[in-house]
């Protein structure tokens, strides 16, 4: 019986170029792909966030091309950037849905774009904007501690600003 080992020597060699601090996304539309790195989210997800939210003490990672601090106690704030492989608007419109997001006057650095907050300070709070024709940005705070909801806001606006 002879046995082809062929696929062993690929799968070593496609996990060789893995490490901590560079995550790599597959874009399903294009088959394209796009790292991310540590650094990269130094600018993409900026600490000052953390004073924005009233937060302290986050720990930066890459989490399968997200970006984010987490704190002690959980709560964290992160961003992706999402290619768009159809019409941007209606990529936006169906990652709206999903997240139970609707377009919201507190953003406006875009035409394109939803978000929601919760009334309660441990709500999880996000924020989808179109930064270009092919670019979908959504970012995320998810606070495990009591959080006023205009500072989830603000951080919000802050890590997309971040994008412009």
């Amino acid at each position: 019986m002879k046995r082809n080992l062929a696929p062993v020597p690929l799968l070593v060699l496609a996990l060789a170029g893995c490490g901590d601090d560079v995550s790599e996304v597959d874009d399903p539309g294009t088959g394209a792909s796009s790292q991310v790195t540590l650094q990269d989210c130094e600018q993409l997800l900026p600490t000052s966030v953390l004073d924005t939210l009233g937060w302290s003490g986050a720990t930066p990672s890459v989490d399968v091309g997200r970006c984010v601090l987490t704190t002690a106690d959980g709560s964290n704030a992160s961003v992706v950037r999402r290619p768009t492989p159809g019409p941007a608007e209606a990529e936006l419109e169906d990652r709206c849905a999903e997240v139970g997001a609707e377009e919201v006057d507190w953003y406006a650095g875009a035409a394109g774009q939803c978000g929601t907050v919760g009334p309660d300070g441990t709500s999880t709070g996000v924020l989808l904007v179109l930064v270009d024709d092919s670019t979908l940005v959504e970012a995320r705070v998810d606070p495990r501690a009591d959080t006023d909801p205009d500072r989830v806001q603000q951080g919000l606006v802050e890590i997309v600003s971040a994008y412009a």
